[in-house]
């Protein structure tokens, strides 16, 4: 469509003085229709009443930096070390099995030490040679004793009984 034509088209909804929450939604109407997202005013209208998607905030440079520093390995593995069993979860951000893992480790509360590690931390992942998400490691003293693979409820069963 035209320029033109679109500003012909949404002319009729943005004249008139009613308040300014009426005229917000008779100008996403009025774009709805006028851009063809909407086969009628109805339509439109269920199209603009529905809540708006947050937007995810921006990370600015400093912290950008600090997730930098924390995926640092050397720092990570010395820590590691210094634990008798570390559990350590590998996952990630968009992954539901992940998530399925998460909250039933919060759920079944596993008694030893957790550790969480996102994708962005590649060169971490790249070192425990983690192939698939999620991935559960157990360390003791630094050194990888088990790994776990795949389903979250087995891999639950497993963590509670400390193989």
């Amino acid at each position: 469509m035209k320029r033109e034509d679109y500003n012909q088209c949404m002319r009729p909804y943005i004249t008139g003085s009613k308040p300014k929450e009426q005229r917000k939604l008779d100008f996403c109407i009025g774009a709805k229709v006028c851009s063809s997202k909407a086969k009628n005013k109805e339509e439109a209208k269920q199209m603009c009443m529905l809540p708006k998607t947050p937007k995810l905030p921006r990370k600015s440079t400093r912290q950008k930096q600090k997730e930098q520093e924390a995926c640092d390995p050397n720092v990570f593995f010395e820590l590691a070390s210094q634990f008798k069993d570390l559990y350590i979860d590998v996952h990630g951000e968009r992954c539901l099995p992940c998530a399925e893992l998460d909250n039933l480790i919060k759920e079944a509360e596993v008694p030893h030490q957790i550790v969480i590690i996102p994708e962005s931390c590649a060169e971490i992942i790249d070192k425990l040679e983690v192939d698939a998400f999620p991935t559960v490691i157990k360390m003791s003293k630094g050194k990888i004793v088990a790994r776990y693979v795949g389903n979250p409820a087995d891999t639950i069963e497993k963590m509670k009984r400390g193989e």
